[in-house]
């Protein structure tokens, strides 16, 4: 057990027994108080009137651990502080002897699957599918440090008009559109589908403009329309003229490309063996894009599930079955529905099922009209795989809010089909989208910015900055590894430090920052003491015991223990909760405590034997914490900086 979820347990379990409250009610309500109250717990005792002999009863009892000789009550508050050294002399033993093993748990049997950035495989991943990735990859980190056997799992999307649409491209090109050498594979697969679906769009507005001769005012919007269009195929084309000329031919040309794309969809949905061939193709090279960009920030996937392989297998076709003889079953808007809502009004199975106050369920379709299946029907039988697969105790689905309502559907219709237990285990992470200010984003149109291209950036501002900070002090080798490591930690703890359901307003001069909450920042924090550590000889090293007294005396110092002490509350919480910015906040907080004191508290010229011994063991139990946090965000600490 950790020193200070020992503590914790123990003041919370005297109080819930005395004072004979739930538990949980108690827990919520045990605090640090402010800061210029010289006391390290508090809890509003006064607010419950207990009887003066439970009062005394309850001081008595937790003036019973060592770790805690004060405890007294005041203005309504139970107040308790801690014994200073003792905290100290047994939080810093502990991290010091298990190292990189502080702030992680038992190992259970409990399996815990987390589907994450699943992009469509069609252009390349983009800033948006990097935040989903970022958070994905963390609670995974921060799940299996908790113990939980984690599975990764990535949905492949390969049914639908988005990756039909890419199809008719490399259909119309044949052999040439594996033969490029100039760009990353999803780079260009990413401009064959641009250039193709506006290539679509331009044939169906002149189409349209064609008609519309007599109405004047129609007539100019479609015309207005149609140089937007011609303004991003001379865009994109400025790329690659080659492949605009084949894709321009090819399409334009046709009579009625739309069907074409229809064609490609249903036959592949069918698994007819010629389209399998060539989508399957297509697809893996997009794939090998996105494991290359994935790999750079230091992501697994530990499954990569087609969503293909639940029609052919005759899964999808089992679960329309099972909605067919459901007494839900309907037809809506001439398709075949299940009709969720009627479940929906219960306010029970809402609470349940975490169904957002206030959405409004429609039925849900399952088929279209012309006999293809809707994601959701097919997301009903990947939920029911990824769950009997794993044997998985929960399973949480990283998707974005605009998702909300397909995300809703889908747990209500687990439940309406008697998958109660998948339904209610079924998390539906939201987060938020990104804004680039000044970019307007869209696939369709070409018009995004890719995480390569991110990380390139950052890579080259962080070069810059270093020049500029440790240019005598860095080698051109290390300022050139060291930025591309900076750039992935900048990028990845940005688009984790804001909660998921805030928009998060993505500004490269922020998240390089060296002096803001940012990642240069912590990992300049955790170089600082390691380099401090570095200047001391082997053999003047502390290998024993130090006396704590004189270290907490001080209260920056103080406060840096305590919250070292914090460390496995806070992956404990992040964990339980799914919140990955208890660990942002938590870092962000121990690397200003830590700068205070090593701004204020000279280490290395201290003349105390006890004390200097006292320092180092605090350098080190900080340098172990930061490590460790750090990593549960997927991030390098440098060791120079």
């Amino acid at each position: 057990m950790y020193v200070y979820t020992e503590i914790i347990d123990e003041v919370v379990r005297s109080i819930a027994s005395v004072l004979s409250l739930p538990r949980e009610d108690v827990e919520k309500l045990v605090t640090e108080p402010p800061s210029h109250v010289p006391y390290d717990l508090s809890f509003p005792v006064m607010r419950f009137k207990p009887s003066e002999n439970a009062l005394q009863e309850l001081v008595r009892e937790l003036r019973m651990n060592e770790l805690i000789p004060d405890v007294s009550v005041d203005r309504g508050y139970l107040n308790i502080r801690f014994s200073r050294d003792k905290l100290a002399t047994r939080v810093l033993q502990q991290i010091i002897n298990q190292k990189e093993r502080y702030g992680s748990w038992p190992t259970t049997d409990e399996v815990i699957v987390v589907e994450h950035t699943s992009a469509n495989p069609v252009h390349p991943l983009h800033i948006g599918h990097g935040r989903n990735m970022a958070i994905g990859d963390s609670l995974v980190r921060i799940l299996a440090n908790y113990g939980y056997k984690v599975q990764s799992r990535f949905y492949i999307n390969d049914l639908g008009r988005q990756v039909a649409v890419l199809g008719l491209g490399v259909s119309c090109l044949g052999e040439k559109a594996f033969l490029n050498k100039n760009m990353k594979s999803d780079h260009w697969f990413g401009l064959i589908y641009a250039l193709t679906n506006q290539l679509l769009e331009l044939k169906r507005l002149k189409s349209e403009r064609e008609k519309s001769v007599n109405d004047t005012e129609r007539y100019i919007e479609l015309t207005s329309q149609i140089d937007e269009v011609v303004a991003n195929i001379a865009r994109l084309s400025e790329k690659s003229p080659e492949l605009f000329e084949a894709l321009s031919d090819c399409i334009m040309k046709m009579d009625n490309p739309e069907s074409a794309v229809q064609l490609i969809m249903s036959e592949y949905e069918k698994g007819d063996a010629r389209y399998k061939e060539l989508m399957r193709r297509m697809i893996t090279e997009v794939l090998s894009g996105f494991k290359e960009t994935m790999s750079k920030l230091g992501v697994n996937i530990d499954y990569w599930d087609y969503e293909s392989e639940l029609v052919w297998s005759g899964e999808v076709d089992e679960i329309i079955h099972k909605i067919r003889k459901n007494s839900l079953y309907t037809i809506y808007k001439g398709a075949e529905a299940l009709s969720v809502d009627k479940i929906a009004i219960d306010p029970e199975i809402r609470r349940k099922l975490r169904i957002p106050e206030g959405l409004e369920i429609p039925p849900l379709v399952i088929r279209r009209s012309d006999g293809t299946t809707l994601y959701v029907t097919r997301d009903i039988a990947y939920t029911i795989r990824k769950f009997r697969e794993s044997n998985a105790k929960k399973v949480i689905n990283v998707v974005a809010k605009e998702q909300l309502l397909p995300q809703a559907q889908l747990r209500l219709a687990l439940y309406s089909l008697g998958y109660t237990q998948y339904a209610e285990n079924l998390i539906h992470y939201v987060y938020e989208m990104v804004i680039l200010p000044g970019t307007k984003m869209s696939g369709r149109a070409g018009t995004y910015v890719s995480l390569d291209d991110i990380l390139k950036e950052l890579a080259a501002l962080s070069k810059t900055e270093l020049y500029r900070r440790y240019g005598q002090q860095l080698s051109k080798e290390e300022i050139e590894s060291y930025s591309q490591k900076i750039a992935v930690a900048a990028l990845r703890y940005s688009l984790v430090n804001v909660e998921p359901d805030k928009q998060l307003v993505f500004k490269e001069e922020d998240v390089l920052n060296f002096e803001r909450n940012s990642a240069p920042y912590l990992l300049y924090s955790y170089a600082r003491a390691y380099n401090v550590l570095k200047k001391i000889r082997e053999e003047e090293l502390p290998r024993e015991q130090a006396n704590y007294a004189k270290l907490v005396e001080d209260e920056t110092r103080y406060r840096l223990v305590k919250l070292l002490a914090k460390y496995p509350l806070v992956t404990k919480k992040a964990a339980e909760e799914l919140r990955i910015e208890y660990l942002t906040s938590y870092l962000w907080r121990l690397s200003q405590e830590f700068n205070q004191w090593y701004d204020r508290d000279p280490i290395l010229k201290e003349i105390d034997k006890e004390l200097f011994k006292a320092k180092i063991q605090l350098l080190i139990a900080f340098t172990y914490v930061m490590k460790n946090a750090l990593q549960l965000l997927g991030i390098e600490p440098l060791e120079r900086l």
